[in-house]
């Protein structure tokens, strides 16, 4: 048995994880490495969808290994070079979540390769790529194929067919609390686990002489934290003689603030400011998150009021048991764009009652709690705004790129003069308080009393930039390497 950590070792996001004995080869995670693709790309900077992966290839954003990728994405002069590399009969991959540092890169797989994942997490990738922008690399439940065109100067390009229909991606659904499958011969257990994304999974794999569990990204203090105790509990008496586990907290001073303790802080805020609009900004998925702003809205007497990609989510969420968009103080923004796509047009036909203006919210701010981030506030220039409270309810920056809009969101925040809680600029340097965040992963405390539980044979740490603390801890227990055999 082999592991390879191919990305996601000794940084935070990109995970993926190849798992290969005898016959199987598997991938957990197929993530996206936002700090890597941030050498090379940003905004106006993208990859040339032209060309298909060789942009990925060529900058080795992507895992150098054939027989893996999309067909639709590989220009034939470049063929001969992706096949010369070794190849991987790969049948399946077992997805944790849907926050793309997880899931990104799934879009450019085969179809035909197996994706475990919960059903929600599926119906958030969908939701993710209908409301995109609807690039190759941001398909990730249905495939619009690519096809090789040559132009009058004799170069190969690949272009989309509107004509052809799409292909629908091989996903097997994840639907309960706890689950126990095989694939052809490869024996595995699925749980739900406590996330600040909903749907997320822990797993666990059974081989002859061998087992793994793998934590995905974990947390044992947000709304279903029963949820990872109980796969904590599991786990502890299948005894894996391998635990790769994420430690993207893993520092001695990490806290575990909950979702009560940013219910109470926002509580607090919103209710001495009653007359002032309210601006939440918090992760687009982060269900939890909005639960605790809608249970704030109602209790002091306010209107909760989200964009159409979120409430696109919401309406495909139901069936799973978010039944939030139906609330009587939820409300849709409609805002001012010169074309929406035919799925959002939908949802708002769907929801008319619902949706309301920037106007309305004019009519009386101090009646409404908006849920926007700092992509949305140009939307605020149509109110007549001459105060207002804006509480930063998010994770905080990672990069030099991030800190750089947080200076922007300041200079809007200045000019709406919108008092910030959660977050200030000190000498130019963003400064997160956290009273107003609950993170979506372990504490230091959670991670080692998780582990030392377990007590496996051997620790595999990835998203973390903290494997000092882990081999302090746990000695030669902990694996360094990027390649592992037993």
């Amino acid at each position: 048995m082999s592991i390879e950590i191919l990305d996601g070792k000794n940084c935070i996001g990109g995970s993926k994880i190849l798992i290969t004995e005898k016959d199987h080869s598997f991938f957990l995670d197929f993530g996206k490495n936002f700090k890597t693709w941030g050498n090379y790309f940003e905004e106006y900077l993208q990859p040339r969808a032209s060309v298909g992966l060789y942009d990925l290839w060529k900058l080795n954003l992507i895992p150098k290994i054939s027989n893996i990728y999309r067909d639709d994405l590989i220009v034939s002069d470049f063929k001969e070079f992706v096949e010369k590399e070794r190849k991987l009969n790969l049948e399946t991959v077992f997805l944790s979540h849907a926050h793309l540092d997880h899931a990104g890169f799934i879009s450019i797989l085969k179809d035909d390769i197996e994706i475990v994942a919960s059903s929600i997490t599926k119906k958030i990738l969908k939701a993710l790529q209908d409301t995109g922008d609807g690039r190759a690399f941001n398909q990730f439940t249905d495939l619009k194929i690519r096809e090789e065109e040559i132009d009058e100067r004799g170069q190969k390009k690949l272009k989309q067919k509107k004509d052809k229909e799409s292909i629908k991606r091989n996903f097997f659904e994840i639907n309960r609390n706890e689950f126990e499958g095989e694939i052809d011969g490869l024996k595995f257990k699925t749980f739900y686990v406590d996330h600040s994304i909903p749907g997320a999974l822990a797993f666990y794999f059974e081989f002859e002489n061998i087992s793994i569990a793998y934590t995905g990204d974990i947390r044992f203090h947000g709304k279903n934290s029963e949820g990872s105790y109980n796969f904590l509990e599991k786990i502890k008496k299948l005894k894996p003689n391998i635990l790769i586990t994420e430690g993207t907290r893993m520092t001695y001073e990490s806290e575990s603030k909950k979702e009560s303790d940013v219910y109470k802080s926002s509580f607090e805020v919103i209710n001495s400011n009653k007359d002032k609009l309210v601006i939440a900004d918090f992760g687009p998925r982060n269900i939890e998150r909005l639960e605790t702003f809608l249970k704030i809205a109602k209790e002091t007497d306010r209107k909760i009021v989200i964009n159409i990609k979120d409430a696109y989510l919401l309406d495909l969420l139901k069936e799973d048991g978010f039944n939030i968009i139906d609330d009587d103080n939820l409300f849709i923004i409609c805002e001012k764009k010169s074309k929406e796509k035919k799925c959002l047009n939908e949802v708002k036909n769907r929801y008319d009652e619902k949706v309301i203006t920037i106007e309305d919210i004019n009519k009386n701010l101090g009646e409404f709690i908006l849920c926007y981030s700092f992509w949305d506030l140009t939307n605020l220039l149509d109110i007549d705004l001459k105060d207002g409270i804006y509480i930063y309810s998010s994770s905080e920056a990672y990069s030099e790129e991030q800190e750089f809009d947080i200076k922007r969101l300041f200079n809007w925040l200045h000019y709406f003069n919108l008092e910030p809680f959660g977050i200030e600029l000190t000498n130019d340097k963003p400064k997160f308080s956290g009273d107003f965040h609950s993170s979506g992963h372990a504490s230091y405390k959670d991670i080692k009393f998780m582990i030392d539980e377990i007590n496996p044979e051997f620790i595999i740490p990835v998203h973390t930039e903290k494997l000092d603390i882990f081999k302090n801890l746990y000695g030669n227990k902990v694996v360094e390497k990027e390649y592992f055999e037993l």
